[in-house]
């Protein structure tokens, strides 16, 4: 098994210069799939497949899932760019020899956005037509499963049902003429169709400790779904398109492992991460953790290949409440000089 690990490891790393020249986009959907939720794992930079051993492993890894020591809840908040939220929540149930079972939702606020269309041809110097106002409606809720194979291997998968709205618009289906002049026109003969979807989508993850210290990987291959598309009339037919099929390989270890007067206070993680999007060019995140008694953390990552994106920072504590194991993150993102930093906040339990 670790001999396996290890070739597809070695040919992900010789393929991932050559697939890096390609130039991919638009080839996908149901794009809020790909915002990260859980401040611990952006805090990190996203490097986080197989660092994460906690609730928040449903939305990046569900192979990770089968490593916490006990049931929990979470929920999880994010100030997304330009107004928009995203909200998420995250339980597991631990049923022992048989393994862990989680269930994920996400939901994405958006404000109102006003409908428009552009002036026609004998409407030239007109400003636009306002329509109305309409709302966009995204979610998704998934069910995971995690066990561990042996001490060294665990692995999980996710079924999700994933639905999007995006309003309505009117598909022009041919021009209506001037009665007293048919070379021109004075209107189009339009339908209204409705852009609303739901899908199933699943994710497979694993991780395996090499044994060597803490050094592990894993592989995930996330938002794996059929092509579907919108409605439209007859005669217009829309592309096809799939949730943004994604193929990750990690790696991590404790710093702290080379350095055994650290053990009882201190904790260090380095991890990586590279991605290979159906709708990109390859990626990569670095990220690092530090704890101090399992007490309070530090987090710090950089994204690789973002038009956007690029350092990432955060915080944790740890502490109880009662007899609950309670927990409270924060991040911050860096997006660029044309978007404000992106702040997210987490708070959970396990009992």
């Amino acid at each position: 098994m670790r001999k396996l690990f290890l070739i597809l490891l070695l040919l992900l790393l010789v393929l991932n210069p050559l697939l890096a020249e390609r130039t991919k986009v638009a080839q996908v959907g149901m794009q809020f799939l790909k915002i990260g939720v859980g401040a611990r794992a952006v805090g990190m930079g996203e490097a986080c497949i197989v660092s994460l051993n906690d609730l928040s492993t449903v939305f990046w890894n569900p192979g990770a899932l089968a490593l916490l020591e006990a049931s929990g809840l979470a929920l999880y908040q994010a100030n997304w760019i330009c107004d928009i939220k995203q909200y998420a929540l995250a339980g597991a149930w631990d049923f022992k020899k048989y393994g862990m079972v989680g269930l994920s939702f996400i939901y994405m606020d958006y404000p109102s956005l006003t409908a428009t269309i552009p002036p026609q041809s004998w409407e030239i110097g007109q400003p636009f037509h306002i329509l109305g106002e309409f709302n966009i409606a995204e979610f998704a809720i998934g069910l995971t499963y995690s066990r561990r194979v042996t001490d060294k291997l665990t692995v999980g998968a996710q079924v999700k049902y994933v639905y999007q709205d995006l309003g309505s618009s009117d598909i022009i289906l041919g021009a209506i003429p001037d009665p007293g002049d048919p070379t021109k026109n004075i209107g189009y003969d339009t339908k209204q169709v409705n852009h609303n979807l739901g899908a199933v989508g699943y994710d497979l993850g694993t991780i395996y400790h090499t044994g060597f210290k803490s050094l592990r990987f894993g592989m995930v291959v996330q938002h794996f779904s059929k092509d579907m598309k919108f409605e439209s009339a007859p005669e217009y037919k829309h592309e096809p398109f799939s949730m943004p099929l994604t193929f990750k390989i990690g790696l991590a270890m404790e710093v702290s492992d080379f350095l055994p007067q650290w053990r009882n206070s201190h904790q260090l993680t380095l991890s990586t991460d590279l991605i290979h999007p159906r709708d990109y060019t390859e990626r990569i995140h670095l990220g690092m953790e530090y704890w101090f008694k399992k007490l309070i953390a530090l987090r710090g990552g950089y994204k690789f290949n973002y038009d956007s994106e690029s350092f990432t920072g955060g915080m944790g504590l740890r502490f109880t409440i009662g007899n609950l194991k309670a927990f409270f993150d924060y991040s911050i993102s860096d997006f660029g000089e044309y978007f404000d930093y992106i702040n997210r906040i987490d708070f959970g339990f396990q009992f």
